[in-house]
């Protein structure tokens, strides 16, 4: 009996396709331990993001109470600046020795505080700079684990999508040693 063509070819398979076959689908679908290792480094980027998003907040913080003191240093200097010509002026013009005297003391007290204020205010604004850098270095590396999160979501869904095309649930995992 001769068998049509078609049932010929049925009969006579490529002897290498099946290991074809099982290379392709090695490569081409994520087993399921590579999905699982997947979702455990999502959720460890999900934990880096949120402790550096509150370190964020902190940084963030504390720069704006530092920036409000390095303010507030900077108006105590004008005070005392105003304080300390006024004084001058007064000696300037007063009646009298003693008069003349008190508000050259007033002047010299001002001139203490002006310099004890501007080493404060040098200091504080020095500060303020360390934490703008550590901030800005936080908000960085905030943005590249945010950036690393989403490849990572992009692979897992990726993934996900080519083991309900291979079969509709994960595969077994392959445990191949080479």
């Amino acid at each position: 009996a001769v068998l049509p063509a078609t049932l010929t070819q049925l009969d006579a398979p490529d002897p290498w396709q099946w290991r074809r076959q099982a290379i392709r689908e090695f490569f081409l679908v994520p087993s399921a331990e590579v999905v699982q290792q997947i979702q455990t480094t999502e959720h460890q980027v999900d934990g880096a993001i949120a402790e550096f998003e509150r370190r964020q907040t902190s940084l963030g913080t504390a720069v704006r109470e530092a920036e409000a003191v390095a303010q507030e240093l900077q108006a105590q200097q004008e005070i005392w600046q105003r304080a300390t010509a006024e004084a001058e002026q007064r000696a300037a013009h007063a009646p009298d020795d003693d008069t003349a005297r008190a508000a050259l003391g007033e002047k010299l007290r001002g001139e203490r505080v002006l310099a004890e204020l501007a080493e404060q205010s040098t200091s504080q604004q020095t500060q303020l700079d360390e934490m703008r850098r550590k901030l800005s270095q936080v908000t960085a590396t905030l943005e590249r684990l945010r950036s690393q999160r989403d490849v990572l979501n992009a692979r897992l869904k990726v993934a996900r999508a080519q083991i309900h095309l291979a079969g509709g649930e994960m595969q077994a995992v392959r445990s191949v040693r080479w």
